[in-house]
C-alpha cells in the first residue's frame, strides 16, 4: 500500500502537533537560558557602563519573557484536537517580531546607524529561532521566518542616520563587544547548537515512531486486504456499516481424515499451501479473506463494489477454486486428493470493527454469513463444488447450475432457494 505523501506516523496532523509541542518547549528553553545569561550579565556589568548597558539588558529580559508567553501559546495550540496549519506561521511571525523589536531597541539605545545592527547581541537569536522552525514537518514556517528576517535586516541596513552625540561610535562599539555582551553571544551560539541537536533527536524519535507504525500497518496488511487496512489506518475504528456483500465459506474436503494419519509437519505444509492457493484465487477475483478457521476459509466479495459486482466476483471465483485444486493435485501427485466444498450467499451484512476493551477485530456479521456456512455442508452432502443461494446466482448472472430448490437450513425458520455448482473433471486433472 502506498501512503499519501503527507501522511506521517499516524497522520500529518498528529505529527504537526508533536512538532509544535517540540518547538514550544525549545522556544521556552532557549528563552529561559538566554534570560538567565542576561541576568548573570547584569550582575557583572562594570559600574562605569551600567547606565548604558542595563537598559539594554532589561529590554532583553522583557523580550525573553515575551518568548516564554509565545511558547506557552504554542504549547497550548499543540494540545488542541484540531491543529491549524496557520498556527505555525503565526508563531514564526511572532518570533520575528520580537527579535525585530530587540534589534530596534538595541540600535536606538546605542544611537547607531542601521548597518550596525549586526553588532547587536539579539542578532544571535535569529539562528536559534530558525533552528526552532526547522523542527516542523512543513518548510513553510521556516521559509517565511527566513524571508522575514532578511527583510528586517535589510530594512535596518537601509537606515543611514548619524550616530548620537551622547557617545562616540568607537566607545559604543567597545561597550557592545565588552565581556557581558560577548558572554551572551557565546551562550546564544551554544543555545542555537543545543536547539538543533534537540530538533534532530526529536525528529529521530518521531521517525522511529513512524517506522513502528508502518511496521504495524505492514503486519495488518498480512491479515487484511489493502482496502480494509487503509480504512483501519485512517481511523481508530473502521466505520460500522451495512453493505450488500457476497460471502463464500470454503472447506478442504478430506483434510481431517488425511491429517489423522499424517505427520504434523506434513499437515502444516498442506494447510499452508491450501491457504495460499485459495487466497490467491480470492484476491484475483476482487475479494479478500475475512478469516481462516482451521481448513475453513471465509471470503468476502464486494467490499468496494455494488451487489451485482460482488455476486459476479464470487460466482466466477467458485470454478477458479476448483481449478486451483486440480492444479495443486497435478503439481503434487503424492498428496491426498483434496477437494473444496463451497457455500455461498448474498445479502446485507454488518461490516466493521467490534470488540470489547483493548481487543477488537474487523468482522462481517449477518444472515448471509450464516446461510453461506450452512450451504457449505449442503455442497458436501451433494458432492458438488458449491451450493449457493439463488439470490447470489441471479445477481451474478451465473448459468450452467442445477437448481436444488428450497432447502431448510439448521437454525433458520425460512428455507433458502439453493443452486448447485457441479464439479468438473478436466483432462488436465487426469480424468
Amino acid at each position: 500500500m502506498t501512503a499519501p505523501a503527507d501522511v506521517l506516523p499516524a497522520s500529518l496532523e498528529e505529527a504537526e502537533r508533536n512538532a509544535e509541542r517540540i518547538a514550544a518547549l525549545a522556544r521556552a528553553g532557549a528563552a529561559a537560558i538566554v534570560g538567565l545569561a542576561v541576568s548573570v550579565a547584569m550582575a557583572i556589568v562594570p559600574d562605569d557602563t551600567r547606565a548604558y548597558v542595563l537598559p539594554r539588558l532589561y529590554t532583553a529580559l522583557a523580550i525573553m519573557a515575551c518568548f516564554v508567553v509565545v511558547a506557552a501559546l504554542s504549547y497550548y495550540a499543540s494540545r488542541r484536537q484540531t491543529y491549524r496549519h496557520w498556527y505555525a506561521h503565526a508563531f514564526a511571525v511572532a518570533d520575528v517580531g520580537l527579535i525585530g523589536v530587540a534589534l530596534l531597541s538595541g540600535v536606538m539605545t546605542a544611537g547607531h546607524p542601521g548597518p550596525y545592527v549586526f553588532a547587536q547581541p539579539a542578532v544571535w537569536l535569529i539562528p536559534i529561532m530558525l533552528a526552532i522552525q526547522a523542527v516542523r514537518f512543513r518548510d513553510g514556517p521556516l521559509i517565511s521566518s527566513a524571508a522575514l528576517f532578511v527583510t528586517v535586516l535589510v530594512g535596518f541596513l537601509l537606515v543611514q542616520r548619524p550616530p548620537t552625540a551622547a557617545m562616540a561610535p568607537s566607545d559604543t562599539l567597545t561597550m557592545i563587544f565588552d565581556v557581558p555582551p560577548a558572554v551572551v553571544r557565546i551562550i546564544m551560539l551554544a543555545v542555537a547548537s543545543a536547539v538543533l541537536v534537540y530538533a534532530v533527536r526529536a525528529k529521530r524519535d518521531i521517525l522511529a515512531r513512524g517506522i513502528g507504525t508502518a511496521r504495524r500497518e505492514a503486519e495488518l496488511n498480512r491479515f487484511l486486504p489493502a482496502e480494509v487496512s487503509r480504512t483501519l489506518a485512517a481511523q481508530s475504528t473502521a466505520p460500522a456499516a451495512q453493505r450488500e456483500l457476497a460471502v463464500l465459506f470454503i472447506d478442504l474436503v478430506g483434510f481431517t481424515r488425511a491429517a489423522e494419519q499424517a505427520r504434523p509437519v506434513d499437515v502444516a505444509g498442506w494447510l499452508a499451501a491450501y491457504r495460499e492457493r485459495v487466497g490467491n484465487v480470492v484476491r484475483q477475483h476482487g475479494g479478500f479473506i475475512d478469516k481462516f478457521i482451521g481448513d475453513g476459509v471465509m471470503a468476502i466479495f464486494g467490499y468496494e463494489s455494488d451487489a451485482a459486482g460482488a455476486a459476479h466476483a464470487a460466482m466466477t471465483a467458485i470454478p477458479a477454486l476448483g481449478e486451483t485444486m486440480a492444479d495443486w493435485r497435478r503439481a503434487d501427485p503424492g498428496m491426498p486428493s483434496f477437494e473444496v466444498a463451497v457455500g455461498g450467499a448474498l445479502g446485507p451484512v454488518f461490516v466493521g470493527v467490534i470488540g470489547a476493551g483493548e481487543r477488537r477485530e474487523f468482522t462481517v456479521i449477518g444472515d448471509a454469513v450464516n446461510v453461506a456456512a450452512r450451504l457449505e455442508a449442503i455442497a458436501k452432502e451433494h458432492r458438488a463444488l458449491a451450493a449457493v443461494s439463488r439470490d447470489l446466482v441471479f445477481a451474478g448472472a451465473a448459468t450452467g447450475l442445477s437448481e436444488l430448490g428450497p432447502v431448510e437450513l439448521r437454525g433458520r425458520d425460512s428455507s433458502v432457494e439453493v443452486c448447485l455448482v457441479p464439479r468438473r473433471t478436466t483432462a488436465r486433472d487426469g480424468g
